[in-house]
């Protein structure tokens, strides 16, 4: 090669396989049976792998005939997907904004877990799975600790919602004590592990030969690790119905209609915090007022309870469910649902409404880190 070849500078290669900052390595993490499977299906299913109506049931990624024969996942599979960012019309937010989201889906029992190790050494990333009725289990706990060994970084998503209301039969006040007691408890988990980390460097620093000091006045830094609803990084699901919402969601939705910031709407939609609509602002909520109900409850929870409500009808299903429609701003046509049943109504609304790729993949983006990121992460 010539002198004039060398110092000729290359054409700077197009394409997402070219740009480390829109590629995210992440694997899905859960205890046995709370939903990895079907949460990979509809995250394929927004890719055309899987018809809309069979994702959940397919078990894509579940391609040997034993996994299919026997209902879990044995081995970890991995897949690629394009994730295209889009407005409340279905719009793409920016020309050329994509991103690839390497996807690996990992077994959930016990006996299969030098799968999830070898799931969590190669992403980045992961989104921690847990039931909303079962809540944190034991293999949650072993799943946790081995991604936080390996500085995978996680987003945590609470599926099921639906068992609360069908199953339960919870109350939106009891459904919110639910998901605050969940959190709290991963938030446990992953705090429990920052703190035997702590002791263990304290170990180390206290026993070094050149006899240095541990610094017993230093604090765990953990919060980057905590999850918090107003922060983002939590989803809340129903997979098997095929919607998922966050807290940004409504912030952004709500914000319009109150006229109000949506960075301060987004904070006092989790806590103890209650909106008055005849004084029209937002106040906290004292020891004393047990009867008021949270902002998370009125405005979040309050409308799917509504929505789910529809089953309970004895007729008028199809022009229940397109009024719902209606006031939500979705459009959907009565031939499209008059054939279905009640269910299949419900879930075309639900679907439209708080569409679950959107908010899984939305998450993904802007919490796990990119493969660059993950990499200076992990080597230093």
């Amino acid at each position: 090669m010539s002198a004039a070849e060398e110092t000729t500078p290359q054409p700077r290669r197009k394409g997402l396989l070219y740009q480390p900052d829109r590629i995210r390595n992440m694997c899905i993490l859960a205890h046995v049976d709370h939903g990895k499977t079907t949460l990979s299906d509809y995250l394929i299913a927004s890719n055309g792998y899987v018809h809309p109506k069979l994702a959940g049931k397919q078990r894509y990624l579940d391609w040997r005939e034993e996994e299919q024969t026997r209902g879990i996942t044995m081995k970890s599979s991995s897949i690629a997907l394009l994730h295209v960012p889009r407005d409340d019309k279905g719009q793409p937010l920016e020309d050329d904004l994509k991103y690839i989201v390497n996807l690996i889906d990992s077994p959930g029992h016990v006996d299969f877990c030098s799968e999830v190790s070898s799931a969590a050494r190669l992403a980045d990333g992961a989104l921690l799975v847990v039931d909303a009725i079962e809540g944190v289990c034991v293999q949650t706990h072993a799943v946790v600790r081995q991604a936080l060994s390996e500085r995978v970084k996680l987003c945590l998503v609470i599926n099921k919602i639906d068992r609360l209301i069908g199953e339960l039969k919870f109350s939106p006040i009891e459904a919110y004590a639910r998901l605050v007691t969940i959190v709290h408890d991963v938030n446990n988990v992953v705090s429990s592990f920052a703190s035997e980390k702590y002791i263990e460097s304290a170990d180390l620093e206290g026993g070094d030969d050149d006899g240095a000091e541990f610094d017993v006045t230093r604090e765990i830094d953990d919060d980057d690790l905590l999850f918090s609803p107003s922060r983002g990084n939590v989803c809340f699901a129903c997979a098997l119905e095929g919607w998922a919402f966050r807290l940004n969601d409504f912030a952004k939705l709500y914000s319009k209609k109150l006229r109000c910031n949506e960075a301060s709407l987004l904070r006092a939609l989790w806590g103890p915090y209650t909106y008055s609509s005849k004084a029209k602002k937002v106040t906290k909520i004292k020891a004393d007022e047990g009867n008021k109900k949270p902002m998370f409850v009125q405005l979040v929870l309050d409308p799917i309870w509504q929505s789910y409500a529809i089953l309970d009808e004895s007729e008028g299903h199809a022009a229940a469910v397109v009024g719902l429609a209606s006031k939500l701003g979705i459009e959907i046509e009565p031939k499209e649902i008059q054939r279905q049943e009640p269910a299949g109504m419900l879930r075309a609304l639900l679907s439209r409404w708080l569409p679950l790729c959107d908010s899984v993949m939305g998450m993904v983006v802007e919490h796990l880190p990119d493969t660059v990121a993950g990499a200076r992460e992990l080597f230093r």
